[in-house]
């Protein structure tokens, strides 16, 4: 795996609060977190965050992503 990539669809600013999403990945309850996205107030938005990694298909097993509410 040369890429990974985390999307969120819808992803909008809320009245609530909710003004950006953090993408995280977790693996062995280490949680690393990359990079913040500020959100827009279009109800049709989303947001994606990719990154470069070097790993094999197998060593995704163990991880988890997604993503942080701020």
């Amino acid at each position: 795996v040369t890429g990974l990539a985390v999307a969120g669809n819808p992803a909008y600013r809320t009245a609530e609060g909710l003004s950006s999403l953090t993408a995280i990945s977790e693996e062995g309850g280490v949680i690393t977190e990359y990079g913040i996205h500020e959100l827009i107030t279009d109800t049709n938005a989303g947001v994606v965050d990719s990154r470069s990694v070097s790993m094999r298909l197998s060593d995704l097993a163990s991880k988890r992503f997604g993503w942080r509410a701020g």
